[in-house]
């Protein structure tokens, strides 16, 4: 098993966070994934950005959040998980997320205007 891996092989990625404006009610959480590469795309009239070498699967709820990148470089796939229940509710319609070169950057809409500052070593916790 490689260092800092989980028992299943997946990777957790290193971790970010900020609670930008938290009269916005606003939280950021950055990922950083080595060796992740983007590819945008234009449908219709919309920009579309993926891992290009790879795939994603990001799932924001109410309730928790989940980052599954998979990278091939080298010949090896690399999985990326990060999982985490939210200490409080999001509003995931206001949620969204970008990629871009070895990083994931997700913005979370708090359903209420508060801090989340105390809560901030939650999310850098390796399950």
């Amino acid at each position: 098993m490689a260092e800092g891996s989980l028992s299943d092989g997946r990777f957790p990625p290193e971790i970010v966070v900020s609670d930008d404006d938290p009269s916005r009610g606003y939280f950021t959480i950055i990922m950083t994934i080595p060796k992740m590469r983007v590819k945008s795309s234009w449908k219709g009239v919309k920009r579309i950005i993926e891992v290009e070498n790879g795939k994603q699967k990001i799932d924001i709820n109410n309730e928790s959040v989940s980052v599954h990148i998979q990278i091939q470089d080298d010949g090896k796939t690399m999985t990326y998980s990060y999982v985490k229940k939210l200490p409080e509710d999001v509003i995931p319609i206001k949620c969204d997320f970008k990629l871009k070169k070895e990083q994931v950057r997700l913005t979370l809409r708090k359903k209420e205007n508060n801090s989340w500052g105390q809560h901030s070593s939650h999310f850098m916790k390796r399950s």
